[in-house]
């Protein structure tokens, strides 16, 4: 029986397969020009999603294998300043049990999409938006 963290490891070398066969534009580059992959399950601690979309500085290219299916999930700095309680800015909760499914459940019914403070306060914050399943 694979590991989580086995099957994760597929679903990135069958997701780099497809991008070196059929390399897209991805929606999601960074301020120095970098298209950062992130993988997650929809199993998975949606906690650790977010810690990978940290590494990668806020800006990345997440596929998730959910329901035998891939979906691309834009995550990327965002611009400006937000009020807090204004209607951009989205809160879901968030704990121990969240997966990474839950949290495509709260983007659908959000199409605006959600901003997510994924490090300190100095930081811009980054939003998350929902994007179609892709062929890999």
């Amino acid at each position: 029986m694979m590991t989580v963290d086995d099957q994760r490891k597929e679903f990135t070398k069958t997701i780099l397969k497809s991008l070196a066969s059929h390399p897209e534009n991805l929606p999601v580059v960074n301020d120095i020009g970098r298209q950062f992959v992130v993988t997650a399950l929809g199993d998975e601690p949606m906690k650790d999603l977010f810690d990978r979309v940290k590494v990668a500085g806020g800006y990345a290219n997440v596929f998730i294998l959910t329901h035998g299916k891939a979906v691309l999930l834009p995550f990327a700095r965002q611009e400006g300043t937000f009020a807090c309680g204004s209607e951009t800015e989205l809160s879901m909760p968030c704990d121990a049990d969240s997966t990474v499914d839950m949290f495509l459940d709260y983007l659908r019914q959000h199409p605006e999409g959600t901003l997510l403070r994924l490090a300190g306060p100095q930081h811009r914050p980054t939003i998350a938006t929902m994007k179609e399943a892709v062929a890999v």
